[in-house]
């Protein structure tokens, strides 16, 4: 995997974070969040820009996928950032995705990850 396929998984950075933290999310619905949060503003970005609900969708269905924990392992591995925000948008959905989690954070030991989450 190159830098660039990395890019395509997740997203490095913004103008208000910099380059130093790459991002995961999925689509802010019903199906993963267990709610929808009056005011949420990724229901909003997902509405006003056609291209992110379809892209959050894609990682959605990735994320279900036999080879995830690999992908992402190589991916946060290859983007090289300090940092590795899960969930900008959408959020745990079961134990096994949180699970799945906890293991490319073991397989990725040189930075943090981290996430806010309402869920218990």
């Amino acid at each position: 995997m190159t830098k660039t396929d990395a890019k395509k998984i997740l997203t490095i950075g913004n103008h208000k974070l910099g380059d130093n933290i790459a991002s995961w999310s999925l689509p802010a619905t019903q199906e993963v969040c267990g709610r929808e949060c009056p005011g949420c503003y990724a229901i909003k970005a997902q509405k006003v820009y056609p291209a992110v609900l379809p892209s959050r969708e894609r990682k959605l269905k990735l994320s279900k996928q036999s080879g995830f924990v690999q992908i992402l392992s190589e991916a946060v591995n290859k983007a090289d950032t300090q940092y590795c925000r899960i969930h900008d948008s959408g959020e745990f959905y079961s134990q096994e995705y949180i699970n799945n989690w906890a293991a490319i954070a073991r397989h990725n030991g040189k930075g943090t990850f981290y996430a806010y989450t309402k869920r218990l």
